[in-house]
């Protein structure tokens, strides 16, 4: 079987139609699931519960507005990138049009998976299936008037390794080759990356063999292994020079993985195939982003850059500021983990279970003129025991030279020196009720180069051993219980205070509405077994579930790094 997520996809409009429900027409629609725009596991009762239980097949209900009173067909389209026939399969009455009896109150298309019948042994990557109602007759179409179902593998992701880790040869025996095995064959292509070390000098020593580049290099889908050709320089004979080659994916523990609303902007439109949740939904209190404005109002802007040449993310899409509303009076706006991931999230109310280590991280850029007047200067990170009532924060501060930052808000700087990126300096501004508080080892600044480009990222760890007491709001002394109290991270990038870093913006704080950054690829990482300090390599990943670079994983224990020794 396969896991299946769908995702009723709504929205308010105009009937459709050739008579869109006059007379004795009935209008027809989907069956709403929970809510609009948002996905959970489906269950073959049409809840949408937590529990990821595959299934065989899928029961879409429709909706009529009224009793068919004659005879009637309703159409519907497909598309998607799912390929019929083989990640799924109409079953028998479904086919469009639908048959309408007289008298029938309501319809159904029913979708089998896995037709090949490769459950659990061929992995491929996630596919939308999208079905919409198109019209017919003696019946007409309302919103929502489409339905998308994500349908998800049960297969292991294959693993890559290297045959061997040591070989040896120099250039008669041009062209060498390491070759590359894969664990499973896999339904899709596999993209090879790796990096280069040793001794030995590309473009002197040896060249790589055309095509066979990192990221380049591929495993095609239904084959199980791939060869890395090159070539020695006659010259390097002898020299007893290496070259070492490291595959480049995520390790297969999956403790990297991404549980936030992954965006290469915070403004994806719905029809977007990668669309995590709704994080432009300007209400308050609500969706994958939340703020305190006032019921009826924004309290979230999300702006398009004014600058001739606005910033891009290094996947090469137009970064989007996050600003605050000149309607916010008592709080700050924050993005937490995407209602959409529901493996991890415990609950539509957007919460885990305490873990021993969760770290949050979060890419960020500053406006361009115009629009460097909304520049902020502070971001607020805070892992939130809920049940608890205890907030683990961290506030940064951000300034044009280190003396700006150099000071916390007490007028303190034994925390440390702050930190040059392309952003400004950093700085720590303020900590409160966490575990352990060693700058540069659980919060900090860093650089990093991503696709040729140095990033600032920002980011904020969690320890969490059951042992520590805190107090909460109401100055109780308790104590975290692992696996038990429901956390909830977040990321405040608009954050501000009048006077001492307080945790709301007192009396409105008129002059710094407005005010944001370019924030991008937010990331949770929550495991027991990660080793404290910065976070590692930044994976990106656009869908909703962990689906690894290249369309493959390691076993750290495997033959991950091969070495070749020129003699």
């Amino acid at each position: 079987m396969m896991t299946l997520l769908s995702g009723c996809w709504g929205k308010a409009g105009e009937s459709s139609g050739s008579s869109s429900g006059s007379g004795d027409i009935p209008d027809a629609s989907f069956a709403a699931y929970g809510s609009v725009y948002r996905n959970a596991h489906y269950l073959e009762d049409g809840t949408t519960l937590l529990d990821a239980v595959p299934v065989e097949e899928v029961h879409l209900p429709i909706t009529l507005s009224g009793a068919v009173s004659q005879s009637a067909q309703l159409s519907f389209a497909l598309g998607g990138d799912a390929v019929r026939g083989e990640h799924y399969e109409l079953s028998t009455g479904s086919e469009s049009p639908l048959q309408l009896a007289l008298g029938m109150t309501d319809g159904a298309i029913d979708v089998t998976l896995d037709p090949l019948g490769r459950v659990g042994s061929v992995w491929f990557r996630e596919k939308l299936c999208r079905l919409t109602l198109t019209g017919g007759t003696n019946v007409s179409v309302q919103e929502p008037s489409e339905f998308r179902l994500f349908i998800r593998s049960t297969a292991p992701v294959p693993r890559i390794e290297f045959q061997s880790g040591a070989v040896t040869g120099n250039s008669d025996g041009n062209p060498h080759t390491l070759l590359i095995v894969q664990s499973e064959v896999s339904g899709e292509t596999t993209v090879v990356y790796y990096n280069l070390s040793g001794t030995a000098q590309e473009g002197v020593d040896y060249t790589i063999a055309p095509g066979c580049e990192s990221g380049v290099l591929s495993i095609p889908a239904g084959l199980a292994s791939v060869p890395l050709g090159f070539n020695i320089a006659p010259a390097a004979d002898g020299s007893g020079k290496t070259i070492i080659v490291n595959l480049d994916h995520e390790v297969m523990d999956r403790s990297d993985e991404n549980l936030w609303t992954h965006t290469h902007n915070w403004d994806l439109e719905t029809g977007d195939p990668f669309y995590a949740s709704d994080p432009s939904d300007h209400t308050a209190w609500g969706g994958g982003l939340a703020s305190s404005a006032p019921a009826g109002t924004v309290g979230l802007d999300v702006i398009e850059q004014g600058a001739l040449l606005p910033k891009t993310g290094p996947d090469g899409h137009e970064l989007q500021g996050l600003v605050q509303s000149q309607f916010m009076e008592g709080g700050n706006w924050y993005v937490r983990k995407s209602q959409e991931n529901q493996l991890s999230c415990g609950g539509p109310v957007n919460f885990l279970t305490l873990s021993a280590f969760t770290r949050v991280s979060v890419h960020v850029e500053t406006f361009l003129p115009p629009d460097d007047w909304r520049d902020s200067q502070f971001v607020k990170m805070n892992v939130r025991n809920r049940t608890k009532d205890i907030n683990h924060s961290v506030v940064l501060r951000r300034g044009a030279t280190a003396a700006e930052v150099q000071f916390d808000w007490q007028g303190d700087s034994s925390w440390g020196e702050p930190i040059q990126t392309p952003t400004g300096f950093w700085g720590l501004w303020r900590h409160r009720e966490l575990q352990s508080a060693i700058w540069s080892r659980d919060f900090g600044v860093r650089t990093e180069t991503i696709d040729g480009q140095v990033l600032t990222r920002l980011w904020h760890s969690h320890l969490a051993t059951g042992e520590k007491v805190f107090e909460d709001a109401s100055g109780n002394q308790v104590t975290e219980e692992l696996g038990v109290d429901l956390t909830e991270p977040i990321m405040r990038f608009t954050y501000f205070s009048d006077s001492d870093g307080s945790d709301i913006l007192t009396g409105g704080d008129v002059a710094n509405r407005g005010k944001g950054l370019l924030a991008y690829w937010p990331m949770l990482e929550a495991s027991d077994m990660v080793t404290v300090g910065p976070p590692g390599v930044f994976w990106e990943k656009r869908s909703r579930f962990w689906e690894p670079r290249g369309n493959a994983c390691l076993d750290p224990s495997a033959v991950i790094a091969s070495t070749f020794t020129i003699q």
